[in-house]
């Protein structure tokens, strides 16, 4: 190609670049105005691009915080968790009044076991559910790694590590025995239904072991509130799931599906991203500690959650990406096109 062909293009494509940044705004209002009527009309809104992040008040309208946005490889991470900081904030006290209410509808059932320790009960109920999992587990053993997907041992070991964690009141134990108990309740009922559920499964326990590695961090709460949105995120989609399989709604799941996934990407990079800073400080400090390893090499070791030599998550989420990527890729250089080839101007 010709220079002067060259740099004809490369300042079209600079301009359409100006052009895209200066009518941000614009699109992405387009966007709130839709997501508002679709709510008007009891419709989930349509999942806005990604750069409506920048404008709150936009974003409110276009997609709400009820639902987590769910996250790209391509797009800006440190923007990314800004972002989950806001959603933690903006849902933790719906969160945790929801707990408490549900704590106070336990103790009352149960008056005579009351110990007025919320954290201690809710680890009991998801001993529990996983003892309810494992039982269902062991009827497919052939089909799957009974001890590999089951966490019964693990939150029984770690039981008085998590009830005796000091992290300045930040609710990370409930958020994740919450977040492990609605992924565990979706295991069941997929393993109930017999029905081919290799993927469903492997997501719910790669969200189930993020969680139990992000249960007693320590650290800087930015760090924490990113940790936290993600497992409330995933938590309140598996609901959704079994809400919608109790209801025989089969093929509703999708976009849920697709959240959990783009979720699992979030949640691997913050727990890579806390790695990294336990390694700078030698793994002595607790300033970002996780669930450590206590004598028992089977206890709730760095081997038994999320190793880097047992992520198969990586390449299928890579592939996913990898299409995404492509397609939008594709979107821009469509737009590029009409800019290089039109020869009026295209604004």
């Amino acid at each position: 190609m010709p220079s002067s062909e060259r740099k004809l293009m490369e300042a079209r494509y600079k301009d359409f670049l100006i052009h895209w940044q200066k009518t941000a705004k614009k699109r992405m209002t387009e966007f709130a105005v839709q997501g508002e009527e679709r709510r008007k009309y009891g419709h989930r809104p349509v999942e806005p691009p990604f750069e409506i992040i920048k404008y709150p008040e936009l974003l409110e309208r276009a997609w709400g915080w009820d639902e987590i946005l769910p996250y790209n490889h391509v797009d800006c991470w440190s923007l990314y968790k800004t972002y989950l900081q806001e959603y933690y904030k903006r849902n933790a006290s719906a969160a945790l009044l929801t707990h408490q209410m549900e704590h106070n509808a336990e103790a009352h059932r149960n008056l005579n076991r009351d110990d007025g320790n919320g954290l201690a009960a809710l680890i009991n109920l998801c001993i529990n559910m996983e003892s309810e999992l494992l039982h269902l587990l062991k009827s497919r053993a052939q089909e799957f790694d009974v001890d590999e997907i089951s966490l019964k041992d693990k939150l029984t070991n770690c039981a008085h590590q998590i009830t005796n964690v000091e992290c300045g009141g930040f609710p990370a134990p409930t958020i994740a025995l919450k977040c492990i108990m609605a992924e565990a309740e979706l295991l069941c009922d997929l393993l109930m239904r017999k029905t081919k559920i290799t993927s469903d499964i492997n997501i719910s326990c790669r969200i189930r072991k993020f969680a139990l590695r992000f249960m007693t961090y320590k650290g800087p709460e930015c760090f924490a509130a990113t940790a936290a949105a993600t497992m409330m995120a995933t938590t309140k989609e598996a609901k959704l799931i079994c809400e919608l399989r109790r209801n025989k709604c089969w093929g509703g799941n999708h976009r849920s599906d697709r959240i959990r996934g783009r979720t699992l990407v979030a949640m691997l990079k913050i727990r890579e991203e806390c790695s990294a800073t336990e390694e700078s400080t030698g793994g002595n400090s607790t300033a970002t500690k996780l669930i450590s390893d206590e004598s028992d090499g089977n206890n709730c070791s760095e081997k038994d959650l999320v190793s880097k030599d047992n992520l198969p998550e990586r390449n299928e989420i890579n592939q996913n990406t990898m299409v995404e990527t492509s397609l939008r890729i594709a979107c821009y250089l469509r737009s590029f096109g009409v800019l290089m080839f039109c020869s009026l101007n295209p604004y």
